[in-house]
């Protein structure tokens, strides 16, 4: 465990495809199944489906073209635990 870990953004359809930043787009309500089966080409395991599911959450309190990032964080003082964390990035000029 360590207390956070970045995670990136990968492609369901074609993962080679990664990014560290995501943008929040508006559409259409759909299932996670609906998400999955649109989206990937391969059978996704249930604990990435709950992953998609806090991804896609989190997103959803978020305005259309919101910059985010995504990472594992780990909370809990006497059970330690890995969450997922969605938060919105903000950049800067320089």
């Amino acid at each position: 465990m360590r207390e956070n870990i970045d995670h990136v953004f990968s492609d369901l359809i074609d993962p080679k495809i990664k990014s560290v930043y995501g943008w929040v787009k508006e559409c259409e309500p759909f299932t996670i199944e609906d998400f999955c089966s649109k989206y990937s080409n391969r059978k996704i395991e249930e604990l990435e489906k709950e992953h998609i599911e806090i991804m896609l959450k989190s997103i959803s309190k978020l305005s259309e073209n919101t910059a985010v990032k995504v990472r594992y964080t780990e909370r809990g003082i006497i059970e330690k635990r890995m969450d997922l964390v969605v938060h919105k990035v903000f950049f800067y000029d320089t």
